[in-house]
């Protein structure tokens, strides 16, 4: 088998393994919440911050936690299984094996970028923690109202920084020379429609949309510790990094990737540190997987780097 072949099972089995664990974490959240549910959720109330154009214009209260949980857990699953679960079967289906073509697609995009920026992040938080930049913790709550938190924000976060600025921006380029119905997809896939305009001016917006991406992305890492007073600066860099990339992402492959890419770091890992203490068999799982992801990581950039001409394209298509 040739390396180039290699490179593609990896990225293939890459894509599977981070897929598959998203999958389980979807009934193992559940599991959770069922387990918990006799601990007085129905007496507690969650403030939601609610924001437009990274500005925090309100806040709405939320008393039923379960039924909100289970919203937004449909919700996501319905994301999830559309934009990265067939897409990945689909890919398998007509290949029966990943070659180019089948990691060519937001499924496998989705999974590498993850573990890169996964590596990234732990990177980040081990040079900040030498340095003496401290980074806060999330506001102590139960274990399933930390969890509802953590998986409204970035439905919320990704409609009040990156829908109302870059998808806002895109709509008001497209609208007069599109149309309204293509210059609304546009606001929800921006790429895929710019790009239908002449190339000089697709170019163009596309840079514009990239300051923009950067400029909230900064933002989007600031607001941390302006609307919560629980994280440091630490965590503004951080979210300053990953808000960036989701702003590049949301450019390139759609609002829905944005989501699942945000709820990926605030929601996955943290639904297995749950049955860490509590199931004996899963001790340690989560530092299991932590290690996976930051070796899947790792490898991936070498491999991009020393690949350079194979995939300088892969991470900047669009579909």
């Amino acid at each position: 088998m040739s390396d180039r072949n290699n490179i593609y099972l990896f990225v293939g089995g890459i894509s599977t393994l981070v897929i598959l664990l998203m999958l389980i974490s979807f009934p193992l959240a559940f599991f959770a919440l069922i387990n918990e549910i006799n601990s007085g959720l129905e007496n507690i109330t969650v403030s939601i911050p609610i924001f437009l154009f990274g500005y925090q214009i309100t806040t709405n209260e939320i008393n039923n936690i379960t039924l909100g949980f289970s919203i937004l857990s449909i919700i996501y699953l319905a994301i999830f299984v559309r934009t990265i679960l067939f897409t990945l079967i689909k890919s398998i289906n007509v290949n029966k094996k990943f070659t180019k073509n089948s990691i060519n697609n937001k499924a496998c995009i989705f999974a590498v970028l993850f573990v890169m920026c996964f590596f990234i992040v732990n990177v980040m938080e081990f040079i900040q923690t030498n340095m003496g930049i401290q980074t806060g913790n999330i506001q102590e709550n139960s274990y399933i109202v930390n969890l509802f938190q953590i998986s409204l924000a970035p439905i919320t976060e990704e409609i009040g920084f990156r829908l109302s600025t870059l998808g806002l921006f895109t709509f008001l380029i497209l609208k007069t020379k599109l149309g309204t119905k293509e210059a609304l997809i546009g606001a929800i896939h921006p790429i895929s429609k710019i790009n239908k305009l002449e190339k000089s001016k697709a170019e163009y917006y596309i840079k514009l949309l990239y300051a923009i991406a950067i400029i909230i992305g900064i933002y989007f890492g600031i607001a941390h510790i302006i609307y919560s007073s629980n994280w440091l600066v630490g965590k503004a860099i951080i979210a300053s990094f990953l808000g960036i990339i989701i702003g590049l992402v949301y450019i390139h492959y759609g609002f829905g990737m944005a989501i699942l890419l945000h709820w990926s770091f605030n929601y996955l890992l943290y639904v297995y540190v749950y049955y860490d203490s509590q199931i004996w068999i899963f001790n340690n799982l989560y530092q299991i997987i932590s290690i996976v992801f930051n070796m899947l990581g790792l490898i991936m950039i070498l491999l991009i780097i020393l690949n350079f001409n194979t995939y300088r394209n892969y991470l900047s298509r669009y579909d």
